[in-house]
């Protein structure tokens, strides 16, 4: 590296900021067909574009990248021109993740190791966000195979991800704040994996079994992430990771409503029904933070939406279980009927008027029987057998 420093982007920079600007064209070995100007706004751009790139502005480099691209170009020194054409692709991949194009964006962020440690040299850390944002764009072509119904490709893609993950892992410090972004991405979309596939496959197909294991798969990861989210800049990304650990809380309490609604079949008691409302509190301030990350967070945003309308779908669940103890009402009323004539049959075997007021009184206990307090709905059957009972009794 030592000979780009006597020569090359690096020293052409530095040496167009003090203004030798002939030096500059000699370090990067450029042929007299552009004029001064054209070379220090070229080297402009390039600085812009790489400060994006350093800073975290990773969709604002593109332009100035670009524009810096017909100097590159000229230059005879192929270690300018790989550097900046890798990370015109690197902004450009960025810019199609972002837009939703996943595969394209995967294609153009595959960026190699030696490229990565390469471009390191210009700009630090640069091997560390190739890496995450390489992973990054898997994630999001695994999600399209996903919507496509194609699990085994997104499967695959998640791998892929997981393994990018490790290698990154090996590469931070985590006494260095400036890791703090990487680590999070790697905590945070560790969880967005095990979410994609519990609101694509799990819930879908109510395995709730697996819910619950991809549920404890990442709960380690959603604890690391909210022990780092203070140390994160703010901003969009910070907002992003954020949701995450909030979105988790609230897929513990869809995931235990799903219990009971499907496996336990009983009402939700006041308690579990009150948890269940505030899963939606917890929805919908997640999705407030989501929505910072505009393109990037719309599979995200899609899945939170689907779970909104899951909770609201579990609340009227539970509120029909509660009213489960009347759905049987009638059946129950009739046996405890049949039993009472039964029995008053075989044993004060009325007669008469007599006989219509026990089969009434048997009917109304019954209904009793059936329907608990349900059965003060039938107000007006008590009215006149209380009627006929005082006209018997005033016979009398």
């Amino acid at each position: 590296m030592s000979d780009d420093k006597e020569k090359g982007l690096d020293t052409a920079i530095a040496l167009a900021k003090k203004g030798d600007i002939q030096g500059a064209r000699f370090a990067l070995d450029l042929a007299k067909e552009f004029t001064d100007k054209e070379i220090v706004e070229a080297l402009v751009s390039l600085k812009k574009g790489i400060d994006c790139l350093s800073s975290q502005r990773q969709t604002e480099a593109l332009e100035p990248l670009r524009k810096a691209l017909p100097v590159v170009d000229a230059s005879r020194d192929e270690t300018t021109k790989f550097v900046i054409h890798t990370l015109v692709n690197f902004a450009e991949g960025l810019t199609f993740l972002f837009s939703g194009d996943a595969h394209r964006a995967a294609e153009l962020l595959n960026v190699s190791t030696e490229a990565a440690e390469r471009i390191a040299f210009f700009i630090p850390g640069f091997e560390i966000a190739a890496l995450d944002f390489k992973a990054i764009s898997l994630i999001a072509v695994a999600r399209a195979q996903m919507n496509a119904t194609n699990i085994a490709a997104a499967e695959e893609a998640f791998g892929a991800a997981r393994n990018i993950y490790d290698e990154l892992l090996n590469k931070l410090d985590p006494n260095n704040k400036q890791h703090a972004i990487a680590f999070a991405e790697v905590y945070g979309t560790r969880f967005e994996m095990a979410f994609s596939f519990i609101t694509v496959m799990d819930i879908g197909a109510m395995d709730i079994g697996m819910f619950k294991k991809r549920l404890l798969s990442c709960k380690s990861d959603v604890e690391k992430l909210k022990r780092i989210l203070c140390e994160l800049p703010e901003g969009p990304i910070s907002s992003m990771m954020s949701a995450y650990p909030i979105t988790f809380v609230a897929l513990e309490g869809i995931c235990r409503s799903l219990e009971i609604v499907a496996l336990e079949r009983r009402p939700f008691a006041k308690e579990e029904a009150q948890t269940l409302v505030r899963v939606d509190e917890k929805l919908f301030r997640a999705r407030q933070m989501a929505e910072t990350m505009g393109d990037r967070s719309r599979a995200f945003l899609y899945q939170i939406d689907r779970l909104r309308k899951l909770q609201q779908n579990l609340l009227l669940a539970g509120k029909a279980a509660s009213k489960d103890f009347g759905r049987f009402g009638g059946t129950v009323s009739l046996v405890a009927l049949i039993a009472l004539m039964v029995v008053l049959h075989l044993t004060v075997k009325p007669t008469g008027f007599e006989a219509i007021l026990f089969f009434m009184g048997s009917l109304i206990l019954s209904l009793i029987v059936g329907f608990g307090f349900g059965a003060l709905k039938f107000q007006p059957l008590l009215k006149i057998f209380s009627d006929a009972m005082r006209e018997n009794t005033n016979k009398k």
